[in-house]
Order: C-alpha cells, then sequence, then structure tokens
C-alpha cells in the first residue's frame, strides 16, 4: 500500500476508457486506492488516480494487450 498516489487527466477519453481501465488498475494495485472517472458528460477526459503514472501506464498497456486478443479472436469468427 502506498501513502500517496496521483492524480492525471487523459484527453479525449470519456467513460469508455474508465470503465474498461479501472478493473485493470484495481487487479494490479489490490491495496491501493485507484478510481477512473468522467465527471461531466460535456467533458472531454478522464480523470485517473492511481499509486503513480507507472502504475497508469502499466494498467494501459495491459489494456492494450486485452483489446488486441480480443480483435484476434474476433477476427476468426
Amino acid at each position: 500500500m502506498t501513502d500517496h498516489s496521483v492524480t492525471i487527466a487523459i484527453p479525449d477519453e470519456t467513460h469508455t476508457l474508465a470503465s474498461a481501465l479501472r478493473p485493470i488498475l484495481e487487479e494490479l494495485n489490490p491495496d491501493d486506492l485507484v478510481t477512473c472517472t468522467h465527471t461531466h458528460p460535456l467533458n472531454t477526459f478522464i480523470q485517473v488516480q492511481a499509486p503513480s503514472v507507472k502504475h497508469v501506464r502499466e494498467a494501459l498497456l495491459v489494456l492494450q494487450d486485452r483489446i488486441g486478443k480480443a480483435r484476434s479472436v474476433v477476427g476468426r469468427c
């Protein structure tokens, strides 16, 4: 568990990325507070709270990998 966290804004994203990213951050950081929020429907960014920017990057890479695997499965259908 970390004693601090960072909050970053990811531009040009909405609730779709926030909904996909949060469970991965929770998986990777089970003892830390993580949030992904799209605070207002007119906002064009999401706010991510995580232990560090490194943790957000790692979660985004996991998400990218999972999407790539899903695309290859769907492409075979």
